[in-house]
């Protein structure tokens, strides 16, 4: 059983989903999101548009103790 199929994540995941969780709370500009991330600002706009909107489809929320 792989760890994805489990319903676990990697620590790498888990700090990817928290930067992307202080995008959303305006605690993080995008832009420097995106350089700590290792990605575009044109993708992390991509990303957080696509959280907002498929939001609804995803099992849990997204915030982030």
């Amino acid at each position: 059983m792989s760890v994805h199929a489990a319903g676990m994540f990697t620590v790498k995941e888990i700090n990817r989903l928290k930067i992307l969780q202080d995008v959303i709370d305006r605690n993080l500009r995008p832009g420097q999101a995106a350089e700590m991330l290792g990605i575009t600002p044109r993708h992390m706009r991509f990303l957080t548009i696509l959280l907002f909107t498929e939001a609804d489809h995803l099992p849990g929320t997204f915030t982030i103790l």
